[in-house]
């Protein structure tokens, strides 16, 4: 059984709808159909704020990472995963004045599986029809997911109120980037998430260190005011060297 805080938890930060799907803009299995994937982002166009397929696309996948990074969070942290129902599940536009925020309605029974397992299935599925629809980069799709991931076990390592899950979730993040787990993502010999697993760096005109994307997520091509890099980008942000 899921208590009422667990659900919370996954609506407040990793946008779940704990309801029963309705009307949704397309189910989630639709989203593993090249066809379907591509008409989607041709429709979602003004809400995305581009109607380029590879900004469009990997602006989709910064979003649509939250539901692995949702499923990731519940295992890390509960030590229960709500089961995956991909045909009845639903991709929910949200948000407005540019902000693209669209979120997951999952259904309300939350029946739970023991691992993550399915949950990483459904994203390679998701990333090889992104992939072939919009000609967008491997590179680019699975950092997009990294990032929303890392940040996930960032977060629990820097939260006192969770130190007691502190080592079962680094070595949970330590799993998931092992090429044990490559098969999961797709037709992989290596794990796609592992190349971006870096240490922090300084970089030029930045008092703190960061972890600079290997790759640009194409945030500044967006069609709206005030579109620019991210603060990581690559573009933007240049190596100290070391004396």
């Amino acid at each position: 059984m899921w208590t009422e805080e667990e659900k919370h938890f996954l609506e407040e930060r990793f946008r779940f709808l704990i309801k029963e799907p309705g009307q949704g803009d397309i189910r989630l299995s639709g989203l593993t159909d090249p066809d379907q994937l591509n008409r989607f982002l041709k429709e979602s166009r003004e809400k995305i704020c581009s109607d380029k397929p590879k900004v469009a696309g990997s602006i989709f996948m910064k979003r649509y990472a939250f539901l692995l990074g949702g499923a990731l969070a519940s295992w890390s942290i509960f030590r229960k995963v709500p089961s995956l129902q991909a045909v009845e599940a639903q991709f929910l536009h949200y948000g407005n004045d540019g902000k693209w925020l669209p979120k997951f309605e999952v259904g309300t029974s939350l029946s739970e599986s023991g691992t993550p397992d399915e949950w990483i299935r459904h994203t390679g599925e998701v990333a090889a029809a992104l992939k072939k629809a919009t000609k967008l980069s491997d590179l680019i799709i699975w950092e997009n997911v990294f990032i929303r991931v890392f940040s996930l076990y960032e977060l629990i390592q820097n939260d006192q109120t969770l130190i007691d899950i502190q080592e079962r979730a680094k070595a949970d993040f330590e799993w998931l980037l092992g090429n044990e787990q490559a098969p999961l993502f797709g037709d992989y010999n290596n794990n796609p998430l592992a190349r971006y697993s870096q240490t922090k760096v300084k970089v030029e005109e930045r008092d703190e260190k960061i972890r600079p994307r290997m790759t640009c997520c194409f945030s500044y091509l967006l069609d709206k005011p005030g579109a620019k890099n991210c603060k990581t980008c690559p573009k933007t942000c240049v190596p100290v060297k070391e004396k």
